[in-house]
């Protein structure tokens, strides 16, 4: 299932779509933030790829607590968080897209080193 179909509600009524978008992405966001952490653990203890995990494990503790702030934000302090809650969104799914870029670089590197070795 998709967003795109569930736009957000901005301002007004509440509606079905906005409910169903909120859903999906909660789901979405604790998927990816939580695979990053399990991933990230299990590529820091491979010695292949120790160094990657490393950077891994930081980009998704960055994320998580992005994710966090993202949740706890409109209860914490909703005068200030309503103004930037979308920028909040948009840096976890940077971050998101930061560790998959910085894990997929790490493992075409070192398939590339393995083919130059055969």
């Amino acid at each position: 299932m998709r967003l795109g179909p569930f736009p957000t509600d901005v301002g007004g009524t509440p509606t079905i779509h906005g409910a169903i978008h909120l859903i999906v992405a909660t789901f979405a966001f604790l998927g990816g933030v939580l695979g990053e952490l399990a991933l990230s653990r299990s590529l820091r203890n491979n010695p292949l790829m120790k160094g990657v995990g490393n950077y891994a494990v930081v980009i998704a503790v960055v994320a998580l607590a992005s994710l966090a702030a993202l949740f706890l934000g409109p209860s914490a302090a909703p005068a200030v968080f309503q103004s930037i809650s979308g920028l909040v969104e948009r840096v976890f799914i940077g971050l998101v897209l930061a560790w998959m870029f910085v894990v997929s670089a790490s493992l075409l590197s070192l398939r590339a080193e393995e083919i130059r070795a055969s």
